[in-house]
């Protein structure tokens, strides 16, 4: 007998060469993807961002390190020799701008010679409470400005610089506690390279085990991890090349695009070996197979890829990118399953031994016959389940807190929670306030000191830096360190004097405060509360105190925390916004492909479910949106699309050779359902591979996609035959 020919068709041998050719250049990209957890790329690039430049070119950045240490007595000598050895090692860093603290007192004030005076002066006046020196004058704090915009890398370098500057701290019994916007940052970027390590292997290794269940051969699963390999390595080299960052968000594209992946070429399969058991030879078999589940797979592709696309709304750069990415990762997914899938069909001879025996698809319809028998009490209950959804999703909360990212008994966690406790805050809210004059003049004190004392009202707030503070020291060293003259001067002049005889060297803290004209003057609030909501509110009543000031006073809010708030509420804001309008171009992209106004009908409701049980269980749960948790309705949506797609597809196909629509769904259901719990059981578990992050919302990510991938799965199955049942009269005709 001779042997059969190759088959030959547009998706064999060169568009294989062609995918494996563009792997390997994109592979050589892998090696320019890099982890970068940077605040600066989650703000967003609006007016806030325009303000927040204005005040960095004005007075510098609000982004310090804190090292605070507790445990000794704080002015002794041996205990101020110790603060001085460490202040030197800080300042002999290229890196560092500025170290404020009670050794550079000691030093420039007094000399580095007498402790007493040292100590008189710090315990006298309120001016170094949490600033350098807690309230109750045993814990100690060295404010640490850097002079640089770090890399992710350089942030890695600068934080093992302070790390060890500071070790004589340690080594002489102090227990340090090191805080700061940078300090997270570097705690972000280790545990995303760490999670990025972790959770694509079990991921893989659930999802295969999973697979291998469900195909019962080592040929089929070895096609589909293949195409999944392919698209992981295309996709992530791409990333590479095109200057794209892994971070704590697109730690999860890596696993989510794995999953999604498998299950264009699991469907592939089912058409393959349905066209085998219809006595088709090999060639021919692939040839329906193609032709068959080409257009369901396209448009679940294409659909899919919109849904992620909506991210691109968001005004947080890594979601945004997360979205693109994704997106052209379904792309990519579908191109290798039918280049790479087909030609791997050809040459390990796949065989057709089904995804599921007859005998168990039979015995599944008996669960999915519920549809069949009792559409309306379906569609009731669907219906009732998605308005409490609604209902319960209006107790969404929104999660702003970076620290919520991490373990919560890491170190830095640890570190905040101790420092906003007992020393100061962990950031600041700074504003900048428009004088009509000089701030010297003594008519502008009363309008700072009461913008100041508004804020400092607010609970959350450990404090409000004020240039008046400043003035009210200078005063005091004036009368010879008399606590009694911790005050404002008597008169303009005074002022005046005080600040022109301050030496060019003392200016820096000024210059940090008052612009160089000074008629724009900083007010720094130390904040102790990491939840946004508490920011906000903060926020709100400052601006009503800022615009209740008198004529000629204006100004604004700024800060990196601050913009990552306000970026947070607008991305969950955009997100909503934007997934109507994905919603919209999906079903549209539905309406065109299946080219039936009745199909788009059936399809509305088995996509929405999936989405407004997400929410309504996020509600009920206190589940909070987060940069992570908000992708999760882009994902139910692509999730949803995709079975629905192949029913309908299938429907279609039934439709004329069954006779009536009832019968046609049947079947539909029969045929698919077997890859259709394949590829929900699969993905499913490797979506909840990702519940082993220690990232929260990663955590809460992956436990919500993968009951997404269940929720949608039931939607097709009992909610879209429901509709069909009830809503189609039995006669021919897709219309």
């Amino acid at each position: 007998m001779m042997p059969s020919p190759k088959p030959r068709y547009p998706f064999h041998g060169p568009a294989s060469l062609l995918l494996a050719l563009f792997a390997v250049a994109a592979a050589w990209g892998l090696q320019f993807l890099t982890i970068d957890n940077g605040i600066e790329h989650w703000v967003s690039d609006d007016e806030s961002a325009a303000d927040y430049a204005r005040f960095k070119s004005d007075f510098g950045s609000d982004d310090y390190t804190l090292i605070a240490y507790e445990g000794r007595e704080l002015f002794s000598e041996d205990s101020l020799d110790v603060q001085l050895d460490v202040l030197e090692r800080l300042e002999a860093l290229e890196a560092v701008a500025t170290v404020k603290s009670i050794p550079t007192v000691f030093r420039e004030q007094f000399g580095a010679e007498d402790p007493g005076e040292l100590r008189h002066e710090i315990e006298t006046t309120p001016f170094y409470e949490h600033l350098i020196v807690s309230p109750d004058h045993r814990i100690g704090g060295m404010v640490v400005n850097s002079q640089s915009v770090f890399s992710a890398e350089g942030r890695k370098t600068y934080m093992g610089e302070l790390n060890r500057a500071a070790e004589p701290l340690q080594a002489a019994g102090w227990t340090t506690h090191i805080v700061g916007p940078c300090v997270v940052n570097v705690a972000l970027d280790n545990a995303s390279e760490r999670e990025s390590r972790r959770l694509l292997p079990w991921a893989v290794l659930f999802s295969t085990l999973v697979l291998f269940l469900r195909l019962r051969s080592i040929k089929k699963v070895f096609l589909v991890v293949s195409v999944s390999a392919a698209t992981l390595v295309v996709t992530l080299g791409l990333m590479g090349w095109l200057g794209f960052t892994m971070n704590m968000v697109t730690i999860a594209l890596p696993p989510i695009l794995w999953v999604l992946s498998m299950a264009y070429s699991v469907h592939f399969l089912r058409y393959y070996e349905r066209a085998l058991r219809d006595r088709l030879d090999s060639d021919l078999a692939l040839r329906r197979a193609i032709s068959q589940c080409l257009r369901p797979c396209l448009l679940s592709a294409i659909t899919t890829a919109l849904g992620f696309l909506a991210l691109l709304a968001a005004t947080m750069t890594p979601v945004r990118d997360l979205g693109m990415s994704a997106a052209a990762g379904i792309l990519v997914a579908f191109l290798a399953t039918f280049s790479l899938g087909s030609f791997l069909i050809s040459l390990l001879r796949i065989d057709a031994r089904p995804i599921a025996s007859a005998g168990e698809a039979q015995r599944g319809m008996g669960i999915w016959n519920v549809a069949f028998r009792y559409p309306k009490t379906v569609l009731v209950t669907g219906v009732v389940l998605a308005l409490l959804s609604i209902v319960s999703s209006r107790n969404i909360a929104v999660e702003s807190n970076p620290l919520t990212f991490l373990e919560p008994g890491a170190k830095v966690v640890a570190d905040s929670d101790f420092v906003m406790e007992h020393f100061s805050g962990v950031y600041t809210l700074e504003m900048v306030l428009n004088l009509p004059e000089n701030w010297l003049e003594q008519r502008n004190w009363p309008v700072l000191e009461e913008q100041a004392n508004a804020l400092s009202r607010q609970p959350g707030i450990v404090r409000v830096i004020s240039p008046l503070d400043y003035l009210k020291k200078l005063n005091q060293w004036e009368h010879g360190g008399d606590p009694e003259y911790y005050r404002l001067p008597d008169t303009t002049g005074d002022a005046i004097r005080l600040v022109d005889e301050l030496p060019v060297r003392e200016r820096d803290i000024l210059a940090m405060l008052i612009t160089p004209d000074g008629k724009r003057a900083r007010l720094s609030a130390l904040v102790r509360v990491m939840d946004g909501e508490d920011l906000i509110r903060i926020l709100r009543t400052s601006q009503q105190a800022l615009a209740g000031a008198p004529t000629g006073y204006t100004g604004y809010h700024t800060g990196i925390v601050l913009q990552l708030v306000q970026a947070q509420i607008a991305l969950v804001q955009t997100q909503l916004k934007s997934l109507g309008l994905a919603l919209l171009v999906v079903f549209i992209c539905i309406f065109i492909g299946l080219r039936s106004l009745r199909l788009l009908l059936f399809s509305v409701l088995p996509n929405l479910f999936p989405i407004l049980i997400l929410f309504g269980f996020m509600g009920l749960a206190a589940v909070p949106l987060d940069p992570a948790t908000v992708m999760v309705a882009a994902m139910a949506l692509g999730i949803a699309v995709d079975d629905t797609m192949h029913l309908l597809c299938s429907w279609q196909e039934r439709l004329t050779e069954a006779g009536d629509s009832v019968s046609a769904m049947r079947e539909a259901v029969l045929l698919n359902t077997p890859a259709m719990i394949a590829t929900t059981t699969t993905a499913c578990v490797g979506f909840l591979a990702l519940s082993l992050s220690t990232f929260g919302p990663i955590r809460f990510f992956g436990l919500l996609s993968g009951g997404a991938m269940v929720v949608a799965l039931l939607a097709d199955l009992w909610l879209l035959p429901a509709l069909v049942v009830q809503f189609t009269k039995k006669k021919a005709g897709p219309s």
